[in-house]
């Protein structure tokens, strides 16, 4: 391939001195500006998928339940539900809790007395990844934890420039 440009593969290597005898995929490698955990990860041949990563399958849950009923001096309606969305971008997951009482009642022929209760409880959980940061600007070689578990502060590295 480096012939077509009218270099040999000794004066590629011997474009910069090499005195720790590296392997050409290493010396390719360090001359695009791999370091840290991307450098080596790169030489073992480990890859992250960012997309998959970023991404899954959304799945949504939605349950309700309403019970009603009537009577010459009672109207009630109750009712409860679940709502669970599982977005397609990891993180991104809502789940509520509801419930709604009506009742109306005949006190007298010129006195009704009624009540709308209702409830929800809530988890807007929507911390999403910026899976467009993730998947762009993040190398396939980089780690997205460290040999202990922990997430990696800085994935490719410290030095490898932000693009």
């Amino acid at each position: 391939m480096l012939a077509k440009y009218g270099i040999t593969e000794a004066d590629w290597r011997a474009y910069e001195d090499n005195p720790q005898g590296w392997a050409d995929d290493e010396v390719y490698a360090r001359r695009i500006g791999l370091d840290h955990n991307v450098l080596s990860n790169y030489l073992a041949g480990n890859t992250f998928d960012w997309y998959d990563h970023s991404f899954r399958d959304g799945f949504n849950q939605d349950y309700n339940l309403s019970v009603s009923g009537a009577s010459d001096r009672i109207n009630y309606y109750m009712s409860a539900g679940y709502l669970s969305n599982q977005g397609v971008i990891v993180g991104d997951n809502y789940k509520a809790i509801r419930s709604n009482l009506k009742v109306d009642g005949k006190i007298t022929d010129w006195l009704n007395i009624g009540a709308n209760i209702n409830f929800q409880d809530r988890s807007d959980g929507n911390i999403a990844t910026d899976w467009g940061s993730a998947i762009t600007f993040n190398s396939p070689f980089a780690s997205y934890r460290d040999e202990n578990g922990n997430l990696e502060v800085y994935p490719q590295g410290r030095g490898l420039p932000v693009l």
